[in-house]
């Protein structure tokens, strides 16, 4: 058994050949941290772990959210009247519920247009519209764009979901 001792990244660090381990993983409170201010004045901190620095991403991924969040409250969409009797005519025409009916409803419905997850639960009785997706993309070949819209639910909550649309046929 190897009887060095194992020590924590402290400073300064730990060489190789001075006869010392340094464990995998640091705990944060033995980390230097510093400020960095980007060009647009946002302050990131960074963490100095052993002479190499890892910048520590949740303030990007806050703005990042923030950014998405505005993105998505400029849009919702709204199923219309005409559409949504096309989709239920669509659902009476087609009769079963397994793979090969759900998959040619929805390959259907996208050549009429756009469809969201809503839709397709909903007017399509598809309870896995993602699913059904990945069949038509990847088993039949088909190129389906996905883009995330906000939509209200029979709840009258908003949330944020896919919407499907077709963009060239196998």
């Amino acid at each position: 058994m190897d009887a060095t001792p194992i020590v924590r990244a402290t400073k300064p660090p730990a060489q190789k050949g001075d006869g010392l381990k340094v464990a995998p993983t640091t705990p944060a409170h033995l980390c230097r941290t510093k400020a960095q201010t980007k060009a647009d004045g946002t302050v990131y901190r960074a963490a100095t772990i052993d002479g190499r620095t890892a910048v520590v991403n949740k303030q990007r991924e806050r703005d990042r959210a923030a950014q998405r969040r505005e993105q998505f409250q400029a849009v919702l969409h709204v199923t219309s009247a005409a559409r949504a009797a096309s989709l239920t005519a669509l659902m009476r025409a087609t009769e079963g519920n397994d793979l090969a009916s759900q998959s040619a409803r929805m390959l259907t419905a996208l050549r009429l247009g756009p469809l969201t997850t809503f839709e397709a639960r909903k007017f399509l009785d598809v309870s896995e519209p993602g699913a059904r997706i990945w069949t038509l993309r990847h088993r039949d070949g088909h190129v389906i764009e996905t883009v995330w819209v906000q939509q209200e639910s029979r709840h009258g909550r908003s949330h944020c979901i896919a919407q499907y649309a077709l963009l060239k046929t196998a």
